[in-house]
């Protein structure tokens, strides 16, 4: 009675199902299970989980007397294992479906965002002015937009993937390489390069290029090819706009000294009469008019009133003038063709174009010769 108290207590405590005493001998001695009392350790059976203890009796502390085995029946462990099991998952279960009620509003608010940063995003690319593209660390692009296909020539798969060198000049590049160090500074880089299409040719674009966060590089092209020829065009119209004021100033000296050489020639053939050398010196004079008067056009500093001119009939008007240029030694022949058609001009233009012509003419040929004018 003492035991059964005693073991039931301990049964009960450890939550087991029986408990035993076995003797050193193999002998159970008691069980809370009484009839297994004095039958072998072989009784207990193998379907209990099994836990032993030495115990040592107080009348003889220094020798093992036997051992208290404590069991559980293994199906009921399994069940308790299982009712832990499913319960703790029930409670794993309702925990995730409280934190995926909490997140949706959270994976909704980023999704929508990323949608929106992506909408804009696009629309960025799409609707700039400028060709724009994204290319990775290795220099192979990954994202363009429409501007850069027209610019190019190129379907956007054509440009995915292509290394962005291959924009550009070889030549261009090696004299004006791009500093990979700067861009990984933060800094922006621009500067002006020709820029490959599909078909071979190359345009002047202005270059921008920056590295993202992520280590990606943005570059944008702005087609300039327009803009420079009208900048080049600009600075010639001011080199010829100097050359001309410079011309027009030496024109209006250089023709006071053709006049005062005109004047004495003329005084020159009056004492002399037809002396060859100064019908030369008033020959020269007249071509010196003619390139004076080009001068001063070139400086515009003469007025041109362009009309409707009959070639035949102004170089027959100048038949007499011209036969007087032309000398003894060199005779004039005109070849003046049927139907020939009207031109816009200045006459006093074209009667000094066709003074020049016979006059340089004249004196390629010191020996004599024939000078034709033809229309």
């Amino acid at each position: 009675a003492q035991l059964d108290d005693l073991l039931g207590r301990v049964a009960a405590a450890r939550d087991v199902d029986r408990a035993s005493l076995v003797s050193p001998d193999g002998t159970i001695t008691y069980s809370t299970d009484h009839g297994l009392i004095n039958r072998t350790e072989r009784a207990l059976g193998n379907d209990m989980l099994t836990a032993q203890t030495p115990v040592r009796w107080l009348l003889d502390a220094k020798r093992t007397r036997g051992s208290i085995v404590v069991q559980r029946d293994a199906a009921t462990v399994a069940a308790e294992v299982r009712r832990a099991f499913l319960t703790q998952a029930a409670l794993v279960v309702v925990a995730l479906l409280l934190l995926y009620g909490a997140l949706i509003p959270v994976f909704q608010r980023v999704t929508a965002a990323l949608s929106d940063r992506e909408a804009r995003y696009r629309t960025l690319m799409e609707q700039a002015s400028d060709a724009i593209f994204v290319a990775d660390d290795k220099g192979r692009l990954m994202d363009v937009n429409a501007k850069a296909c027209e610019l190019l020539g190129y379907h956007q798969d054509e440009l995915l993937g292509m290394h962005a060198m291959g924009l550009m000049s070889i030549n261009d590049v090696a004299q004006l390489p791009l500093h990979m160090a700067e861009l990984s500074a933060g800094r922006t880089l621009l500067v002006e390069r020709p820029v490959r299409r599909k078909d071979g040719t190359f345009l002047t674009g202005d270059v921008s290029a920056k590295m993202l966060e992520d280590g990606r590089v943005l570059m944008s092209i702005r087609d300039v090819t327009e803009r420079r020829r009208l900048e080049n065009e600009l600075r010639d119209a001011h080199r010829l706009e100097a050359v001309g004021r410079f011309a027009g100033g030496i024109a209006d000296d250089f023709s006071e000294l053709l006049g005062s050489i005109a004047q004495h020639a003329d005084a020159l053939a009056l004492r002399l009469g037809g002396d060859r050398d100064v019908e030369a010196i008033l020959g020269a004079t007249r071509v010196g008019d003619s390139l004076t008067s080009q001068l001063l056009t070139v400086g515009s500093k003469q007025d041109l009133h362009p009309v409707r001119i009959d070639l035949n009939a102004t170089v027959e008007r100048m038949r007499a003038v011209l036969e007087g240029m032309t000398g003894e030694r060199v005779s004039l022949e005109l070849r003046l063709a049927d139907g020939v058609d009207h031109v816009e001009a200045d006459a006093d233009q074209i009667e000094r174009i066709v003074v020049d012509l016979v006059l340089h003419a004249r004196d390629a040929m010191p020996g004599g010769g024939t000078v034709t004018i033809e229309t």
